[in-house]
């Protein structure tokens, strides 16, 4: 259990921090979004704040909430690499797949290799919700150049999901 210190005079990245053990611990997501969300109306422009309220609100099915929370850092930061792959992600889990194409197109392709099979594998999902099953292929090898073994097996398994997916 945890519990914010009376007498310490705390910084958004305490709250940061607070809401990421507790969701590490797996107990109350309610008070973990709740620092996140105190942690994020102290520094709005903090992206780790961003990306982790959002992601949870996300995680939540809080869709517009989690939008909202992305939309408003990219107005600051335009282009901004993680949170623009981040908002194409949620826009693929609601349906937006060309939105979310259109987004990752827009960025240039990340130089670290994490960053970059992230890329290519949202670009491959968008893809491959819109039907166009050799595009999305072509992605996901890519993203398969530069993925780390655990990422590289997930990305195998959904190359085979796509090969099996009756949209065309």
């Amino acid at each position: 259990y945890w519990s914010i210190p009376a007498n310490i005079p705390l910084r958004s990245e305490d709250f940061l921090v607070y809401g990421q053990a507790i969701l590490a611990s797996r107990k109350n997501t309610d008070e973990a979004e709740s620092y996140l969300a105190m942690a994020y109306n102290m520094n709005p422009e903090r992206r780790s704040v961003v990306l982790y309220l959002a992601g949870e609100l996300a995680r939540k099915g809080k869709f517009n909430e989690a939008e909202a929370v992305l939309k408003n850092y990219l107005a600051e930061h335009p282009g901004d690499p993680k949170c623009t792959v981040n908002i194409a992600e949620l826009y693929n889990a609601t349906g937006k797949a060309e939105l979310a194409e259109k987004l990752i197109r827009a960025i240039n392709v990340p130089e670290s290799p994490q960053s970059r099979t992230i890329y290519y594998y949202h670009l491959g999902v968008s893809c491959m919700l819109q039907g166009r099953k050799e595009e999305a292929d072509a992605a996901f090898q890519k993203a398969l150049e530069t993925a780390d073994r655990t990422k590289a097996d997930f990305i195998k398994n959904v190359i085979e999901h796509n090969k099996s997916n009756k949209r065309q």
